[in-house]
């Protein structure tokens, strides 16, 4: 009757040889049995207040903390030598006809920042994939400072587009910009309407005013050239000009 008892007792130990702990040693096998009844147990509180280590940052994330960089240090604060930082030596901006390096991207937006000071460019929606961030953005600033031939203007002006990065091993190596040029001359036409049409009236009647001026010379010139000839034709022997 021992004998059947003690097998008893061992069947039911028998599972317990399939867990990792089990196999350690025979003394950690009853103690495991009773581990796990415990365990299932634990206080609710308790159990809400473990959490699992937040996750570490990913390269996407890394990638879209550079490409955040550009517009928040360099176009609106003007810090241009964080371009050292986060930009590849070799950089190239793709345009639609022509490639620019990093030496004239950062000329344009140096010229951008002296024409409008308070240029101001927030990120509407940012995505990153792979090696390549997309960044669709806003760009708010007024004309503070000469453009070419034309004095500084006050036009405010806002405009939306999309940019696109290659980012490998924290530099940023390629670019693909678009916008809407014709949208922002608009704005200007549409603030200035008023200045536009008084000086092209003034210029209007500057050109008239050249034209007759050409006009009245060249009269006088024809004038002027009919009256020597006739002074100039020989007489004929009855006393007449030829």
């Amino acid at each position: 009757m021992k004998l059947f008892q003690v097998a008893l007792v061992i069947a039911n130990l028998a599972p317990l040889s399939s867990l990792p702990l089990a196999r350690q040693g025979s003394a950690t096998a009853p103690t495991l049995g009773l581990a796990l009844p415990t365990a299932g147990m634990m206080s609710p509180a308790l159990a809400a207040t473990t959490s699992p280590l937040p996750p570490a940052a990913s390269q996407q994330d890394l990638n879209k903390t550079i490409a955040k960089r550009v517009f928040a240090e360099i176009l609106n604060q003007g810090k241009f030598e964080v371009a050292d930082e986060i930009y590849a030596k070799d950089f190239l901006n793709h345009g639609l006809h022509k490639n620019y390096s990093l030496e004239e991207d950062q000329a344009a937006a140096r010229w951008e920042k002296h024409v409008a000071p308070d240029l101001n460019v927030t990120v509407d929606l940012i995505a990153a994939e792979g090696d390549l961030v997309t960044v669709v953005w806003t760009a708010r600033g007024t004309n503070m400072a000469r453009i070419g031939w034309l004095p500084a203007t006050g036009v405010k002006v806002e405009e939306r587009g999309i940019t696109v990065w290659r980012i490998v091993d924290g530099k940023i190596h390629d670019e693909w910009t678009s916008f809407d040029v014709f949208h922002i001359a608009r704005q200007v036409v549409t603030q200035l309407k008023w200045q536009l049409i008084a000086f092209l009236f003034a210029l209007a009647i500057f050109l008239w005013m050249v034209v007759r001026l050409f006009r009245h010379r060249a009269t006088n010139l024809t004038n002027q050239g009919h009256a020597g000839s006739i002074i100039t034709k020989p007489l004929r022997g009855d006393g007449r000009r030829f």
